[in-house]
């Protein structure tokens, strides 16, 4: 072999290397990109089956400071 193809070949392994370890990679990635995907599309779907004009409850929270018999004296 000729040093030339020695350091194409030695560069072809390493950048099939390379390729290997972030491709690895790649599979939880989409993975992960769908079942985000999926979860917005169930968002999406109960908002729009959502009657917009239904009332909704109100919850107000209060801290206990705020009710007197809650208050330091």
């Amino acid at each position: 072999m000729k040093k030339s193809e020695v350091y194409t070949y030695g560069v072809a392994m390493v950048a099939a290397s390379f390729m290997i370890v972030f491709l690895g990679g790649c599979g939880n990635t989409i993975t992960g990109m769908g079942k985000d995907i999926t979860d917005v599309g169930v968002k999406v779907t109960a908002w729009q089956y959502e009657n917009p004009f239904a009332e909704k409850e109100v919850v107000e929270e209060t801290l206990p400071l705020d009710l007197e018999e809650g208050a330091p004296k």
